[in-house]
């Protein structure tokens, strides 16, 4: 088994030293310098002397943020769902203005379905022509678009 500079732990790969060495970030190249860099490459990001830990940051802060939204935007449904059964504390907030009768209730869940009729067309054309943009610019077409 070759415990060199090279792979390092045989035919199975790295040893469980090299590992922890990779994972712990340590500096010191005392207790496995395997690898093809060495020394000269002291994070799992560099590579032919490129740095890609910044680009792998900013792809897992965008990540998160999409997370947060997708997660925002599912608990808003979820409330939007069960809003209108008036049990529990769905509507807590509306109970601390005036008493609404039955017909107001009613108007204002028109005015917000119409609403969010209006902001749903506004998505999906956005999302169409976004989709048009992408295909015009990689050069495709489709039978069901009309052309340009």
């Amino acid at each position: 088994g070759g415990g060199g500079a090279g792979e390092g732990g045989g035919p199975g790969g790295p040893t469980d030293a090299q590992l922890d060495w990779l994972v712990s970030g340590e500096k010191s190249g005392a207790s496995g310098s395997g690898g093809a860099g060495g020394s000269e490459c002291d994070s799992i990001y560099v590579f032919d002397g490129v740095d890609f830990a910044g680009s792998a940051a900013r792809r897992r802060a965008e990540d998160t943020k999409a997370l947060t939204a997708l997660v925002a935007a599912t608990e808003a449904r979820t409330q939007l769902a069960g809003g209108g059964g008036g049990g529990g504390d769905a509507g807590r907030g509306r109970r601390l203005g005036p008493h609404r009768t039955g017909e107001e209730a009613a108007a204002e869940r028109a005015k917000q379905e119409a609403d969010r009729a209006v902001a749903e067309a506004a998505k999906r054309e956005r999302a169409k022509q976004r989709k048009e943009q992408r295909w015009r610019k990689a050069g495709y077409t489709s039978l069901s678009l009309p052309d340009p």
